[in-house]
């Protein structure tokens, strides 16, 4: 690796900056397959561009040594094969998988060097983690169905196709000077974090105060650290460490600071230790402790209290309460209840149950009850017989009192139902049905149907609807849906584009069925409406125009008419009787 170019720039407060380097990577190995046509392949080492960094420029460099008829048109592609090298047969050269492919044209045009963008195939390498990117050329007019028939490692990469008598000459690793190398630019986010710990401490002239200095890393590349130590009243304090690292990004280191205190009591001195990153010194941080000599030495604790005198009194004995002296009962879980018991250190209850009134066969026997009353738990549910019971006090100071007189009582032989099993069966999976698998549609509150799905407990359901179908992008996820169908509210619109959706049931139990399979829809953009106001406005404003002609037009025919008879009136008052009775007729 070769650094080419180191350039840097602080941004943002003091212990932040950002710095952008390029570096050169040379071909571990470079090969190039022929028949009738020729593709070299080159593999390069990218382990040297730090992790977290951001790679902003990629670059292949070639030397063009000769060519014949070349007309400038290359397809690069990224190789998935980590492993291949200059050993690799034809056979294997054939079968790896070519990645990432795209056209570049007028490339090595002229004698001398020209580059290749290779930004998309790093990419693909470096965010997998690999250690490796290798790099295959042919030219753009190759079918890439004609297998290569031979390897050369030697002086030349050569792109070649024999049909159209074409052919370029790069120099290959091998040759001296003007081999290529891929150019890699990125930028590292370098800052750091100081802090000191205790911030505050004193003691007395002539003593040492010892603190603690923490580094932290928390840029994206790694880095070293130089510390520097001030105060400002020149006590002299001294760091274990002036250089800490190399720190992992987001990683810390400590350091010791010490502090000898001067004989000038009631003074005080402030201490600064500030780190700087050696990648780029712009880069640094600082943190400040302080420092106290005392006027007096510190006051000495008071001694000890005397023990207080051990209580060796024990608590008084209880009475008992219930299950009264004799009683007779089905409930195999019976409740205990007796008087409270008091004393200044704490009080618990032991508790004895036995099949005979000399408790030599004992059912339960619990200690520590922090309460007067218990009520067995169904593990310790009594069968069938005749019981007695008493109780004992014990205090704080694990003194135990008396056993309290001992009562009887029965359980009978009819007992409760035990009771019904837990439900853990989880309800079947719903099948979709509307939106149906691919729609489209304008409206974005669709209605959402899915088949019943039933269950003694009753049933729930969850609708989820995402952006892809991986559902990480959630849209909208609705639980405890009772019915089964949904319409999304106005506050759940959904905008344009394409949405996946599933359900799934819950049931009373609680158990969660399975989702059902992902079906899809899309949301188009709804069209503008008319302007509606505009067009009722315009067709009021046309059919009063229609009316007004109408009107005219029938005034005009009226006016027409009456004088066609004024004509004829005047006519008939000139004609004859005999005329008129002609007229008439």
């Amino acid at each position: 690796m070769l650094l080419l170019n180191v350039t840097s720039a602080q941004i943002g407060v003091h212990n932040f900056g950002l710095t952008e380097k390029t570096i050169a990577i040379y071909p571990d190995a470079d090969v190039y397959a022929f028949n009738d046509y020729s593709r070299p392949q080159l593999k390069f080492d990218i382990s040297a561009i730090p992790p977290g960094s951001n790679i902003i420029s990629a670059k292949l460099w070639l030397y063009r040594f000769a060519a014949d008829r070349w007309d400038g048109d290359i397809t690069i592609y990224r190789v998935d094969d980590q492993l291949w090298s200059e050993n690799i047969t034809a056979s294997e050269f054939n079968t790896q998988t070519l990645t990432n492919g795209e056209n570049n044209a007028s490339k090595f045009m002229a004698h001398g060097w020209d580059n290749i963008n290779v930004l998309n195939q790093l990419k693909v390498d470096r965010d997998a983690g690999h250690a490796y990117v290798s790099l295959r050329l042919a030219w753009k007019g190759d079918d890439r169905e004609e297998p290569s028939v031979g390897i050369d490692d030697n002086r030349f990469l050569v792109i070649a196709s024999k049909l159209d008598n074409l052919s370029i000459f790069l120099n290959s690793k091998e040759f001296d000077g003007n081999g290529p190398y891929l150019e890699v630019t990125y930028t590292l986010l370098y800052a750091v974090s100081a802090s000191i710990s205790p911030s505050e401490s004193s003691g007395p002239p002539g003593g040492l105060l010892d603190y603690t200095v923490v580094v932290k890393n928390i840029g994206t590349g790694q880095d070293n650290y130089a510390l520097t130590v001030s105060d400002n009243s020149g006590w002299g304090p001294t760091l274990d460490n002036v250089v800490l690292g190399p720190i992992p990004v987001g990683e810390n280191m400590a350091t010791k600071l010490h502090v000898n205190i001067p004989n000038l009591p009631g003074t005080t001195d402030t201490i600064t230790v500030t780190a700087i990153s050696q990648a780029d010194n712009t880069v640094r941080d600082n943190a400040s402790c302080i420092a106290q000599a005392l006027t007096a030495p510190p006051p000495q604790p008071p001694p000890p209290s005397p023990p207080a005198p051990k209580d060796n009194t024990p608590p008084s004995t209880p009475s008992l309460i219930s299950p009264t002296n004799g009683a007779n009962m089905t409930d195999n879980t019976p409740f205990f209840d007796w008087s409270d018991v008091n004393d200044p250190s704490g009080v618990t209850y032991d508790l004895s149950i036995a099949r005979d009134a000399g408790f030599v066969s004992t059912a339960l026997l619990k200690n520590s009850i922090t309460a007067s009353t218990y009520v067995l738990i169904p593990a310790e549910a009594l069968v069938a017989g005749k019981y007695y019971w008493r109780v004992r006090a014990v205090d704080g100071a694990g003194n135990v009192g008396s056993w309290s007189e001992n009562w009887s009582f029965t359980v009978s032989s009819t007992l409760p139902s035990p009771p019904a099993p837990k439900d853990n069966t989880p309800p079947s999976t719903p099948s979709l049905i509307s939106p149906t698998n691919g729609a489209n549609m304008i409206d974005n509150t669709p209605f959402f149907d899915w088949s019943d799905v039933s269950d003694s407990s009753g049933v729930t359901y969850d609708l989820s609807i995402a952006r892809d179908a991986g559902f990480v992008s959630t849209a909208l996820l609705k639980n405890s849906i009772t019915a089964s169908t949904y319409v999304l509210i106005p506050a759940e619109a959904l905008i344009a584009g394409k949405y996946y959706w599933r359900v799934r049931a819950v049931d009373g139990a609680g158990n969660v069925g399975s989702w059902s399979e992902n079906w899809s829809f899309t949301v188009s953009p709804t069209p503008t409406p008319p302007e509606s106001v505009e067009v009722i406005l315009i067709t009021v404003i046309l059919l009063i125009l229609v009316a007004i002609i109408a009107a005219i037009a029938l005034y005009l025919r009226k006016c027409h008419i009456d004088g066609q008879r004024r004509r004829i009136l005047r006519r008939k008052a000139h004609l004859s009787k005999y005329d008129e009775l002609l007229f008439s007729l």
